[in-house]
């Protein structure tokens, strides 16, 4: 049949608005209107492709994209529709650009859209197959009726962001519901730029379909790797009849198959790039196999989600969406399945094949090729689905557990060239196996534990059953090439993947909006575990030191949220601070509360009650209650307020009154607390606060009373203490018991006191962290008043004599922590700080820190150069090189001590410092000589020192990070053609997301560079931003991080950076997380 460009067109279309509204119906509107759209679609589509005109015609006026439109619309009014449509034909000259055509109205199999996505790739390989749009769903579309589920294009963050390009590189238009809006002016429809959609945790609903069993075979080739996956599938009590739709992002499909049966795309299915919908007339009402058999291409899948290639290594990253761009699947954290995988691939190239459970066969192929398969007996959702391909070597040990006597093989494998430093990796695996015993009770349930590392990921590591994957620098580790801090990461990091065995692999989620539940309360675990094995009171204090720093700072700017947020757009910008870290305090406050004993019995409820299902926040505190009733001996007792803490954002603060009577020897406190509203929450309720506490005998210096817990429920209350025979110093929130600030209304004379004989370290801590705010606040005001009225004289506050004489005190205390000492002589962090200014002037602030220094230094530079020199033979001791298995960290401290020290005697210009700093620079310790590097940044040295370092470095990889991480944060005035020259020589076009960070995040923490008032600061980091973003969104919004404090900045300032960000969500490819986190961050989301 022929059809012509005038009468036929209008008919064929007019003809379909008419059916299409006189179908509709509101019962069941999506799905009449979603089949009607298709299948009408499919039939002009039909039409138009059997005209011999079509194509010239084509050309002239993109007429399935008015269709696409209109399809999406929420206006079905006859008349509008009618007038926009062939008004739009016969005034086609004048069509906007965004009439594009889109995919999902192909109907022919293998598409136009597909192919030319396909053979762009072939031209450019920053745009890949496996890197497709995250198109917002269409509010009327039962694809997603569930609109929390992460079926919305939505992909994987560090621990993760939306690694995909848009669909508009490629020729393709996202258009939906919320996209669409009728102007009247000119009668057209009119496109509105890709608005994002919000997901609610009100809205959970349970899947209408059950995976129970998952195979897949995964083919590895050189250009493309084959998919073929079998699901055993049922119907679950919740369906309603409703389509089969499956993620599935970038896939090109080579068969559809229902029991065997070959589905036909455009009749039974569509596929949109982004979900396959198989319409429900043509899904069994029972038990049946779904299969299907896709092309993927992770050689050129710079966005490190879904499958992809770093160096010559096949590995797999599949929280919190990747799955999705591996094969088609109801991708959601309570989808939870067993796999069985084989996968193949040439075996030269990769000897050793990994996934998920136990390998129950090995098998050769003819060809050069082989394979191997595994089977996980433990249920799983998708997002620890796990593969590796690759020339890996590898270490090993074999480990028998507590309680059963168990044999686990564990494994370590990295590249070759790198596998002499898994030595401590491999340490750090069996001390958390057997933390997670002595401490929880629980034992590894398989046979074999897999980690492997590798160069290219987005995030420190996945916790995969059976399987972690490994950035390389949080598993890789010698001492002759390795800054002391690896240590401790490697620590820190491998224990965090394997206690996620329990608390989140075998009691996993019921929904993303749950994801402190498993990451909060797994970093509290690293953190017990963490402090356990370093016995240094510096481990709980740069806890402390992150969450004041970092977190505090999120929870005061635009980006604050709750640790369990009621919505989302992305769910990868919810892998925060707030949720991992703020989140950590939030469960590690439950052990507070109850008590060691009482804690784990709480845990062990939760974990028995729940192994092997999803869970939620309230079920954890469910279990935590009945512990509470336990200890109280109270069923009545509960733990319904300390729910707040997950629905609840921003910082509380926790200010204190004291009253003593002595006639009574009674000693009061009064708590009062407050936290402030915000545009999500006008009102904020009071919080559960724990409040550990101690008194200190103000004369001796010693405890009047044993450490005690108050509960704070209210507003206010008032605490009373009796039998005190003397007023005494109170040492408040001991341990950090809650993420709170501390008012703690003492004077500096009692503050001194407590940090030089209180017997715990974060009150010591804080204490000599409030007295140098109260002298940086104090000073601060006095520079910028003088900078504003250009005072030539003005009246500075000298630094207190008694608090520089027990910083003295503490220094020469042989008795005293390394670590601790290294905190006491240093400044609070800038990001701390920032919290108690407004309108922050930068500048002023670096003049201000630099006068207090001077003010201490003057005092005690001569105490400093004392000790750094006799620290030299107890920290440089050079038997640390002997046993890779072995770390002592109280050396280390001496180290971290001694270059903490040699900073601030660089600072001051010490006498013969330099010559101090080019001896530094020939010790055998990477963190010495990069230290040197760092302090020559204030002489002329700098450059010689800067080519000497890099020889060092420049062959090892990790190592190579580091030093551009030194360079990066120099405080020089050419700081600028510094980063430009790293540009060019050393990181050259690498996509590799550690390279980025390292050259551009440090610079960032810079006063005066980074905050330079000409904007250049900004301005680089935003272009290297948008750079970014074009082939990894996710390390892109990583590099946001700098912009959260715009809010904070003075007038100038604010301007500047909004600009910046302005600038880039004008990007025409901007990717929907890094579009999401800046609107949200600009307040316009």
């Amino acid at each position: 049949m022929k059809l012509t460009k005038g009468c036929a067109y209008k008919y064929i279309i007019f003809t379909v608005l008419i059916l299409a509204n006189i179908l509709y119906d509101n019962k069941k509107r999506c799905m009449i209107k979603k089949n009607l759209r298709i299948s009408s679609c499919g039939i002009i589509s039909r039409l138009l492709k059997s005209n011999s005109n079509y194509n010239s015609f084509n050309k002239n006026y993109n007429f399935t994209s008015a269709i696409s439109e209109l399809q999406f619309s929420n206006f079905w009014n006859l008349d509008i529709l009618q007038k926009d449509i062939f008004s739009n034909i016969h005034n086609n000259k004048n069509k906007p650009q965004s009439y594009i055509i889109h995919k999902r109205l192909m109907s022919e199999k293998g598409d136009n859209n597909n192919n030319n996505h396909q053979n762009n790739n072939g031209n450019d390989n920053k745009k890949r197959l496996g890197s497709v749009v995250n198109n917002e769903e269409n509010t009327c579309s039962d694809k997603r009726m569930k609109p929390f589920e992460e079926g919305h294009g939505i992909t994987q963050v560090d621990k993760m962001n939306n690694n995909s390009d848009h669909l508009q590189q490629n020729g393709v238009m996202n258009l939906n519901s919320n996209n669409v809006e009728n102007n009247n002016n000119n009668n057209s429809v009119v496109v509105k730029k890709n608005e994002p959609k919000i997901h609610y945790r009100k809205d959970y609903k349970p899947s209408g379909f059950i995976i129970n069993n998952v195979t897949l075979n995964i083919n590895i080739h050189d250009n493309e790797t084959i998919v073929r996956s079998v699901l055993d599938m049922d119907i679950s009590k919740h369906n309603v009849g409703e389509d089969l739709v499956f993620d599935g992002v970038g896939l090109k499909i080579n068969e559809i198959s229902i029991n065997n049966k070959k589905l036909v795309e455009g009749e039974e299915y569509t596929y949109d790039n982004e979900f396959l919908t198989i319409f429900s007339k043509f899904v069994p009402k029972s038990k049946f196999a779904f299969s299907s058999e896709v092309i993927i291409h992770p050689e050129t899948n710079y966005a490190l989600t879904g499958l992809y290639k770093s160096k010559n290594i096949i590995v797999s990253q599949c929280e919190a969406t990747g799955f999705r761009r591996i094969t088609f699947f109801i991708d959601r954290p309570d989808m939870m399945a067993k796999y069985d995988v084989t996968v193949t691939a040439d075996k030269e190239k990769y000897p050793v094949l990994l996934s998920n459970g136990d390998k129950v066969n090995e098998f050769e192929i003819p060809g050069g090729r082989h394979g191997a398969r595994f089977n996980d007996p433990h249920l799983k959702p998708c997002y620890l689905f796990a593969v590796v391909a690759g020339d890996l070597k590898h270490l090993s040990a074999t480990y028998i557990t507590k309680y059963t006597k168990k044999k686990v093989e564990l494994y370590v494998f990295s590249e070759e060239k790198y596998v002499s430093k898994l030595q401590w990796a491999l340490e750090c695996l069996k001390k958390s196996m057997a933390f997670d015993e002595d401490y929880f009770g629980l034992e590894y349930d398989l046979s074999r534990l897999n980690l492997v590392a590798v160069s290219d990921f987005n995030v420190g590591a996945m916790e995969n059953k059976g399987l972690n994957i490994f950035n390389a620098n949080s598993l890789l580790a010698s001492k002759k090439n390795s800054i002391d801090f690896s240590y401790a990461r490697i620590l820190t990091v491998v224990g965090h993947e394997y206690f996620h065995n329990y608390t989140g692999n075998r009691v996993t989620l019921r929904d993303w909006f749950q994801l402190t539940l498993k990451e909060g309360l797994t970093v509290h675990r690293e953190n017990l575990f963490s402090e356990e094995m370093t016995k240094t009171v510096t481990t709980r204090l740069s806890h402390v030191d992150l969450l004041r720093s970092v977190q505090f700072l999120e929870d005061s700017s635009p980006l604050s949220h709750p640790i369990r947020p009621e919505s989302y757009v992305s769910m990868e910008n919810f892998y925060t601070t707030t949720v991992y870290d703020k989140g950590s305090e939030v469960m590690r406050m439950y052990l507070t509360i109850l008590g060691e004993e009482y804690y784990k019995k709480g845990f062990d409820i939760y974990i028995k009650k729940n192994d092997g299902n999803t869970a939620t926040c309230e079920d954890f505190n469910y279990a935590m209650e009945q512990a509470y009733k336990m200890k109280k001996a109270d069923n009545s007792a509960n733990l319904n307020q300390y729910l707040l803490w997950f629905s609840q954002s921003g910082t509380p603060h926790v200010s204190f009154k004291y009253n003593y009577d002595a006639e009574k020897k009674q000693y009061s406190i009064h708590v009062n607390q407050y936290t402030k509203p915000d545009e999500n929450q006008k009102e904020k309720k009071p919080l559960f606060i724990p409040i550990s506490v101690g008194l200190i005998n103000p004369e001796n210096g010693k405890e009047m009373i044993s450490q005690t817990t108050l509960e704070l429920t209210k507003e206010s209350d008032t605490f009373v203490f009796n039998n005190i025979a003397v007023k005494p110093i109170p040492s408040l929130f001991r341990g950090f018991s809650a993420p709170v600030y501390i008012e703690d209304n003492l004077t500096d004379e009692e503050r001194i006191l407590l940090l030089k004989y209180d017997s715990d370290a974060f009150v010591r801590y804080n204490s000599c962290t409030n007295i140098y705010m109260k002298q940086i606040l104090m000073n601060y005001n006095e520079f910028l008043k003088a900078k504003n009225e250009k005072l030539e004289s003005f009246n500075l506050t000298p630094v207190n004599a008694q608090f520089i004489d027990a910083i003295k005190y503490l220094l020469e205390d042989p008795h005293a922590d390394a670590g601790f000492k290294s905190y006491i002589v240093s400044l609070p962090q800038d990001r701390y700080i920032i919290n108690f200014v407004s309108n922050l002037d930068t500048d002023v602030l670096a003049d201000t820190k630099e006068y207090i220094y001077k003010q201490i230094g003057d005092k005690l530079n001569d105490v400093y150069y004392k000790m750094f020199k006799s620290l030299e033979a107890k920290a440089d001791d050079l038997t640390y090189f002997n046993d890779e298995s072995h770390v002592d960290f109280d050396q280390m401290n001496m180290r971290t001590l001694r270059n903490t020290l040699l900073s601030l005697l660089s600072k001051a210009q010490y006498p013969n410092i330099l010559n101090e700093i080019i001896e530094h620079s020939k010790s055998p310790y990477p963190s010495n000589w990069l230290t040197s590097l760092s302090v020559s940044a204030y002489f002329d040295k700098y450059f010689e020192l800067y080519d000497k370092t890099y020889k060092l470095s420049k062959d090892d990889e990790l190592l190579l990070q580091e030093w551009l991480k030194t360079v990066s944060r120099s405080d020089r005035k050419d700081i600028y053609e510094i980063l430009k020259k790293l540009e060019n020589e050393v990181l050259k076009d690498s996509k590799n997301p550690n390279d980025i960070r390292a050259v551009y995040l440090p610079f960032t923490n810079n006063l005066r560079r980074f905050h330079d008032i000409s904007g250049k600061g900004y301005k680089l980091i935003a272009e290297v931003i948008t750079k970014t973003d074009k082939f990894n969104p996710m390390v892109a919004t990583q590099l946001c991080e700098p912009f959260k404090l715009w809010n904070k900045l003075d007038t100038k300032r604010q301007e500047l950076m909004l600009n910046e960000m302005n600038t880039m969500l004008q990007e025409p490819n901007i990717s929907n997380n890094l579009k999401e986190y800046l609107l949200r961050l600009t307040n316009k989301l």
